[in-house]
């Protein structure tokens, strides 16, 4: 990061995350508020995909290009791509899907710890993530195909 001048958001991420969720821990013995906890990692996350889709480029994109290397020709090809509507929509909807999904399991997870005991409470939420992840992996390699074939179609289209 220091050596490239550049911000590692997912770093970002994460460091605020556990800021917070350390910070709750330490104001209280409490197991159920340890328990929800864990929701404040979740819940950052979400509410910083939905807020970068006010920025230039929203979180998720911005995740992509970390983990192909911006610095790559891959990296440069994959950029380059901003500049098509379709690319743009894409990364726009996915970041809304997963900033939605997270929020939607913090909450989740808030109901849980707070209507059952707290050894079914802990459980759920060491798997809950899990299937969150999944889920949005699976959607997002299908909405990822519809995306590809849609984007192909109208470049065929426009070259017809």
């Amino acid at each position: 990061m220091a050596l490239n001048r550049r911000v590692d958001i997912l770093g970002i991420l994460v460091l605020a995350g556990v800021a917070v969720g350390t910070a709750l821990g330490l104001l209280s013995g409490n197991a159920r508020l340890l328990l929800l906890e864990v929701s404040v990692p979740t819940a950052v996350f979400g509410a910083f995909c939905i807020g970068s889709l006010w920025t230039a480029r929203p979180l998720m994109y911005h995740l992509a290009i970390e983990f192909i290397g911006s610095d790559t020709p891959k990296g440069h090809s994959f950029a380059d791509n901003w500049r098509y509507d379709g690319f743009r929509h894409a990364f726009r909807v996915t970041t809304t899907v997963w900033g939605a999904a997270y929020f939607a399991e913090a909450i989740a997870r808030i109901i849980i710890v707070e209507s059952t005991t707290t050894g079914t409470a802990l459980v759920l939420s060491k798997v809950m993530p899990y299937g969150v992840a999944g889920l949005l992996a699976v959607w997002n390699v299908l909405y990822a195909r519809h995306s590809r074939r849609k984007g192909e179609r109208l470049g065929a289209a426009a070259n017809a």
